[in-house]
C-alpha cells in the first residue's frame, strides 16, 4: 500500500524510519519501492540478533541501512517490555485480561526492561540526516501515540505515515484510533486509506501531508 500511495500522491521515495521492526519482514517491498534509506528500530531483545544478521550481516542489497535496538516512547527511561509468545505481539502494554487467555500466542512469556526514548530526543543525539527519510512506519503494539506525541520536530520532515491503530482494548486501556487521527489531523495530515484487520480489533492507517492531497485534487 505504501508503494501505491507513493505513486498516487507523486511523493519522492527518499527513506523510512520503522519502528517496531520485528525481523524486517517488509524489507523486499522496501527495496522494491525504490527506497534509497533505511532506519529500523526494534526493541525486542529476543529478535535484535536475528534481525542483525538479516539487515546488517548478512545483507547484500543496495539499501543504506542503520538498526538500533532501543524502545520509542513519550520518556527517557527503562520501560518494561512484555513479551509474547508470537514475538510481534510483544508490547510496552500489559495485555489485557481478556486477551491473555486467548490461545492465539498473545499471552504473556517474559518481562524485560527496555530502554526507551523520544523519536525527537532519537533524532536528535545520533544527529539522524533527515533529509535522508520522509516515511515513518510503526508498529508498536500500542504504543503509536506515545511516538507521535513527542516527535513534533522529526515530522516536519516526513510526508508519509504508517501506523497501527486500535478499536478494542487488547493491551490495557489502550485505544488509540481516534486519538493518533485527531494528532496528526492537527499536525497537518489526512487519513487517505484505512486497511482494517479482519477480527476488526485494529487497524492499519495511512496519513500524508495534507499539500500532497490538495496537489492531486487540482
Amino acid at each position: 500500500m505504501i508503494k501505491n500511495i507513493l505513486n498516487d500522491y507523486k511523493i519522492k521515495r527518499v527513506g523510512s524510519i520503522h519502528i517496531g521492526a520485528h525481523i524486517a519482514e517488509e524489507l523486499a517491498e522496501y527495496e522494491d519501492m525504490g527506497i534509497l534509506n533505511l532506519l529500523y528500530i526494534e526493541a525486542n531483545p529476543r529478535v535484535i540478533e536475528e534481525l542483525k544478521n538479516k539487515v546488517i550481516t548478512n545483507y547484500e542489497g543496495n539499501l543504506n541501512i542503520e538498526l538500533y535496538n532501543l524502545a520509542v516512547s513519550n520518556c527517557k527511561r527503562s520501560k518494561q517490555m512484555y513479551l509474547t509468545e508470537a514475538m510481534m505481539c510483544s508490547s510496552l502494554f500489559e495485555l489485557s485480561e481478556e486477551y491473555k487467555s486467548r490461545p492465539d500466542g498473545r499471552w504473556p512469556h517474559s518481562i524485560q526492561e527496555v530502554k526507551c526514548e523520544p523519536l525527537d530526543f532519537f533524532i536528535k543525539i545520533r544527529q539522524i540526516d533527515m533529509s535522508k527519510y520522509n516515511i515513518l512506519v510503526m508498529d508498536t503494539q500500542g504504543s503509536e501515540l506515545e511516538i507521535l506525541e513527542k516527535a513534533t520536530k522529526t515530522l516536519k520532515d516526513i510526508d508519509l505515515i504508517k501506523a497501527e491503530v486500535f478499536y478494542k482494548p487488547i493491551y490495557k486501556d489502550i485505544i488509540t484510533h481516534k486519538k493518533v487521527k485527531k494528532l496528526l489531523k492537527n499536525r497537518g495530515y489526512v487519513l487517505v486509506y484505512e486497511d482494517m484487520a479482519t477480527n476488526k480489533l485494529s487497524s492499519d492507517c495511512y496519513f500524508i501531508k495534507k499539500e500532497y492531497k490538495k496537489c492531486q485534487q487540482q
